[in-house]
């Protein structure tokens, strides 16, 4: 498989992004034997808990140093330093200094919800094909409901995509107040593009979280949280 490749805004250039167990996903969304294990148990809630259990474990606070060392993560911005984290998953969804991610402009300024890799498209009913052709972006499914997929046709999509290697937090990309949350889909397979180049529509049938933002200034936004193998 093709690397992953993305452009930084910040340096100016296209990077190789480095992905986390990248030989296992390779395994598992590109040979036959992978993908019956992903049907068997990748996918699946249970395998995400138990990840999730043995990262909550302290010993798992061992692996952080060599972690950060490999990803070149910027602990500077850490509120807490590399010895304080209780276990592996303390580190993963640290918390950030204040002042760490600065927002952009005012209220009338949208942001970005996450540090991540973004996607942005003027018109949601307009998006052909994402990744690979053949594979059509499908918003009903996406959202859960034709209804509402058609209040927001005529609406700019922005896909944020976080990688393991990112401060793994998330922000409401406007000022607002957030309505009643709703669970929609089921299973958690990986959302990397190694994975979605295959099959895009993990992205509507993967675990999620829909959120509608009433904004005065923007009206209704609507937030959606895609989950994905051990952070769902």
């Amino acid at each position: 498989m093709e690397g992953i490749r993305y452009y930084n805004r910040y340096t100016g250039r296209e990077e190789r992004e480095q992905v986390l167990g990248e030989k296992y996903l390779q395994w598992i969304y590109g040979t036959s034997t992978g993908r019956a294990a992903l049907h068997v148990l990748i996918k699946r809630g249970v395998f995400s808990r138990l990840l999730g259990w043995l990262k909550n474990r302290p010993s798992s606070a061992r692996s952080i140093h060599s972690f950060v060392e490999e990803y070149g993560i910027n602990m500077e911005d850490s509120l807490k330093g590399m010895g304080e984290f209780k276990h592996f998953n303390d580190f993963f969804y640290r918390r950030l200094k204040p002042g760490a991610r600065p927002l952009a402009g005012g209220e009338d300024t949208a942001v970005f919800p996450a540090d991540a890799r973004h996607m942005g498209w003027e018109r949601a009913d307009r998006i052909k094909s994402v990744f690979v052709k053949g594979q059509s972006f499908d918003l009903p499914a996406l959202m859960g409901s034709e209804a509402l997929a058609g209040r927001y046709a005529e609406g700019a999509v922005v896909l944020s995509r976080l990688c393991p290697t990112d401060y793994h937090r998330f922000h409401f990309p406007v000022s607002g107040v957030p309505g009643p949350w709703t669970r929609l889909g089921g299973p958690l397979a990986s959302v990397s593009p190694y994975c979605l180049r295959r099959r895009l529509a993990w992205l509507w049938t993967n675990k999620r979280n829909l959120t509608l933002i009433r904004s005065e200034l923007w009206g209704e936004v609507a937030m959606l949280e895609v989950g994905a193998t051990g952070v769902g």
